[in-house]
């Protein structure tokens, strides 16, 4: 937008740069002209020659100027769409919304992966909803998720019932249906983002979640990133009592991941308030920047 709005202004001084000009051709064939300057008067003749000026002068303002906004507006429209190994989004296919939600009432069953659009990262299934395909060698972090029953992949498997009844739904009143159910799509940008590094042939790194809860993420990422050393901060599993004294009041939710002792034998699980500075520079330098750890790579911040 701003190199439109410094086109539209070099654009306009250019114009008015070129006014004398024109207006001592239009004096010119005026002079030439005596007996209809005569007749028609010189005072109504100006002002018509004046209104054609002005009116060829806003055609050459605005014309340019209108395309060059629109091509930019374009291209950032286009930078919202994920990356994909070709140079052009003319590939990607517009999704009819309606008709998903007449094919999953209608009873047709499909598979999950089922797809209807090829040649970009990933394809649409016949829900309406995206996802992103691992590249070789990467694991599939959709199909990890799944086993683990994290809410970061939940939203596609919800789809249908929620189509099927608007009680079941989130968001009924969503315009795209696959926003409707509760859960998310965070595989689409997982698996975009973080593919590479789920690789058997990746150096070792560190990866960090703030936000364990109940550990379905957690457990997620551990399998997703075999060669991550995973750490994880969660407030709740602090000891219990009142917040002003440092503690938490409303139970320990990371004790239900049945592997809660495990993780936090191992110090990669850690308990505190990732607001507090002093918390993660004592994680940090007593856990994390270990003389033979790997370099910390990831960090997704989930904590509320």
């Amino acid at each position: 937008r701003d190199l439109a709005l410094k086109y539209l202004v070099w654009k306009q001084s250019t114009v008015i740069a070129t006014l004398p000009g024109m207006a001592n051709r239009f004096l010119g064939t005026l002079q030439s002209k005596t007996k209809m300057a005569t007749n028609f008067g010189v005072t109504q003749f100006l002002l018509v020659a004046n209104l054609i000026v002005m009116s060829f002068t806003a055609w050459l303002f605005w014309n340019p100027a209108n395309a060059n906004v629109q091509s930019l507006a374009d291209n950032e429209a286009a930078s919202f769409m994920p990356l994909k190994k070709e140079s052009t989004i003319n590939n990607i296919r517009t999704i009819d919304t309606h008709d998903s939600t007449r094919k999953i009432k209608s009873g047709r069953k499909q598979k999950r992966n089922s797809t209807t659009t090829t040649g970009l990262i990933g394809s649409v299934d016949s829900a309406g909803v995206y996802f992103v395909h691992p590249k070789e060698g990467e694991r599939n972090f959709y199909k990890i998720g799944e086993g683990t029953h994290t809410d970061k992949v939940s939203a596609p498997g919800r789809l249908p019932s929620c189509l099927k009844n608007d009680k079941s739904c989130t968001r009924p009143n969503c315009t795209r249906v696959e926003c409707r159910p509760w859960g998310h799509h965070y595989d689409t940008i997982y698996q975009q983002r973080l593919g590479p590094y789920s690789r058997d042939d990746v150096e070792p790194f560190q990866f960090l979640e703030i936000g364990f809860y109940q550990g379905g993420g957690y457990d997620t990422y551990r399998e997703f990133l075999p060669r991550g050393e995973c750490h994880s901060m969660e407030i709740a599993c602090l000891p219990e009592g009142p917040r002003n004294e440092g503690k938490w009041p409303w139970g320990n939710f990371a004790a239900k991941n049945p592997r809660y002792q495990q993780y936090l034998d191992e110090n990669r699980l850690h308990c505190g308030d990732a607001n507090n500075i002093t918390f993660l520079d004592t994680v940090w330098k007593n856990e994390m920047k270990r003389p033979d750890a790997p370099p910390l790579k990831i960090v997704i911040d989930d904590g509320e």
